[in-house]
């Protein structure tokens, strides 16, 4: 909400300055849990702090036709920059220690900053503060339903998507130790093969971004989840399968599970009051990191309750259950006057 009183640039460079000092701080500091918590959850401010200033920068922009691809664009080099740094840190650990390892990818974070400063500069984006609203959280944001069914739709998306994130590794694991491999071979192939499966399917919101400027935001929304939905429900019954098939479902299902993340965020842009933007961002954002931060815990309870054999095919189906929810709010939010101001009227 910060960005309601304040310009959006000012923001965005103060947390990528922080995050990056979390990153430097922790190879050098970290010793404990404790210690090693305290100093990730600066790193994850700031990380909080870049994301969704950033997405409103964009959407700012590009208030034209492109807004949903632009968006999209932002999206995907997020998603991308993550996998590409989980694979890196696996190439870096088995050549050196850990802190060494970090101190490298953290050297290479802290360019960030710089990058932000130098393109910020020479934007003409809108002064974020102009409106020099009250400062603080709005929570009246609230009331307006149409927005409200698209931060609900962005939860049910976040659900599904972080459960994926979580538990696809896993069950690629234990696909292999039930075609015949030993632990460690399975740990390392299917941790591997999860990593770059996830980094292809980064494209993906950038490409749900376009589509959804083309067909509508609650049309591609819809469509999109569909797909994902029917991989939630089928993926977890697949532990025997063929390893191949198993692969082939699990592409589909990545590309698709990230494929509408920056949709939401888009349309969320256009529905909420631009003098309380900053507040229905942030608690956009919020509901959505939530719902992600409790799926992969309820997936792992009732795999614990079911045992291995029913586990991983009712955990995952809880995030088609998840995308059957979505398709329905986004009819409904389709059906309601609002919806025509997402996408050049194409709702």
């Amino acid at each position: 909400p910060l960005t309601d009183r304040f310009p959006g640039q000012s923001i965005l460079l103060a947390c990528s300055v922080a995050a990056s000092i979390g990153n430097l701080l922790f190879p050098l500091l970290a010793q404990e849990p404790v210690s090693a918590a305290l100093i990730r959850v600066l790193y994850g401010a700031g990380v909080v702090g870049i994301y969704v200033p950033g997405t409103r920068i964009v959407s700012e922009q590009f208030a034209g036709p492109n807004r949903g691809k632009a968006v999209g664009l932002y999206v995907t080099g997020f998603y991308l920059a993550t996998s590409l740094s989980l694979i890196f840190s696996g190439a870096l650990l088995g050549q050196f220690s850990w802190r060494f390892s970090y101190w490298i990818l953290a050297i290479a974070s802290a360019i960030g900053p710089i990058l932000a400063y130098a393109l910020l500069k020479k934007m003409n984006t809108p002064d974020s503060g102009t409106s020099r609203s009250t400062p603080g959280l709005k929570l009246t944001v609230l009331r307006n339903r149409a927005a409200r069914l698209m931060m609900l739709g962005y939860s049910l998306h976040a659900w599904e998507l972080y459960l994926m994130r979580m538990w696809f590794a896993p069950f690629l694991v234990a696909v292999l130790v039930s075609n015949g491999y030993n632990q460690e071979v399975a740990s390392t192939v299917g941790s591997t093969t999860a990593g770059f499966i996830m980094t292809i399917g980064a494209i993906g919101p950038f490409l749900g971004g376009m589509l959804s400027d083309r067909i509508g935001r609650t049309g591609a929304a819809s469509l999109i989840f569909s797909i994902s939905g029917l991989c939630s429900f089928g993926l977890g019954w697949m532990l025997e399968a063929p390893w191949l098939m198993v692969l082939g479902v699990g592409l589909v299902y990545s590309f698709f599970v990230g494929f509408d993340s920056s949709v939401y965020t888009t349309a969320v842009t256009e529905l909420a009051d631009p003098r309380s933007l900053g507040s229905s961002l942030a608690l956009h954002s919020f509901l959505g990191f939530g719902a992600g931060m409790i799926s992969p815990i309820v997936f792992g309870v009732i795999q614990d309750a079911t045992g291995p054999a029913h586990g991983w095919g009712w955990g995952f189906a809880t995030g088609g259950i998840a995308a059957v929810g979505a398709v329905a709010a986004m009819l409904i939010l389709r059906s309601m006057p609002e919806s025509k101001s997402m996408a050049n009227g194409k709702r």
